[in-house]
C-alpha cells in the first residue's frame, strides 16, 4: 500500500509534469493553481549529466496526491514526460492532462513521431472512461 502524500498545510500538493520547451505555460499553470489554494511542485531545474534524475523525479511524484501533465506535441514526443505519466500511474497517482498545445494526429500517432501517451490521454479525455485515477478538471485550471 502506498504511504499517504506529504501535504502542505492543508493543500493538496499537485506535481507538474511539462516539457521545457512549454516553461512559460507551466509557469502560469503553476500561479493559476496556486492562485485556487493548491500546493504545487514544478521542476524548474534542468537535469545535470550524470544526475540520478528518476530519483529526483520519483520523490516528487511520490509526495504529490495529483499529477498534472501538461500536453503538448513536444511533451508527448518526451521520455521523461512518458517516464514521469509511467510513475505517476506506477505509484496510483491520479493524473490530469491539461492541453497546452493540441496535438496533431496522424493514422492513430503523433505527428512527427513520439510515443502513444498523447493519443492515450486525448482517447481518455474523450471518452471520460472508467478509470478511477483519471479525472477531467477543466474547472481547475480555467479551461
Amino acid at each position: 500500500m502506498a504511504e499517504p502524500p506529504a501535504r502542505q498545510g492543508d493543500k493538496l500538493n499537485v506535481f507538474i509534469s511539462y516539457s521545457r520547451d512549454d516553461l512559460a505555460f507551466a509557469d502560469q499553470l503553476d500561479a493559476a493553481l496556486g492562485f485556487a489554494g493548491f500546493g504545487t511542485t514544478i521542476d524548474r531545474h534542468g537535469i545535470s549529466a550524470g544526475e540520478d534524475w528518476q530519483t529526483r523525479l520519483g520523490a516528487l511524484i511520490r509526495d504529490s496526491d495529483t499529477v498534472v501533465f501538461v500536453l503538448s506535441p513536444s511533451s508527448a514526443r518526451s521520455k521523461t514526460c512518458a517516464w514521469e505519466v509511467e510513475e505517476a500511474v506506477r505509484l496510483g497517482k491520479r493524473i490530469l492532462p491539461v492541453i497546452c498545445e493540441q496535438p496533431v494526429f496522424a493514422a492513430g500517432r503523433i505527428e512527427g513521431g513520439g510515443s502513444e501517451l498523447a493519443r492515450d490521454c486525448h482517447d481518455r479525455r474523450s471518452t471520460q472512461n472508467s478509470n478511477p485515477g483519471f479525472e477531467q478538471r477543466e474547472d481547475i485550471v480555467g479551461g
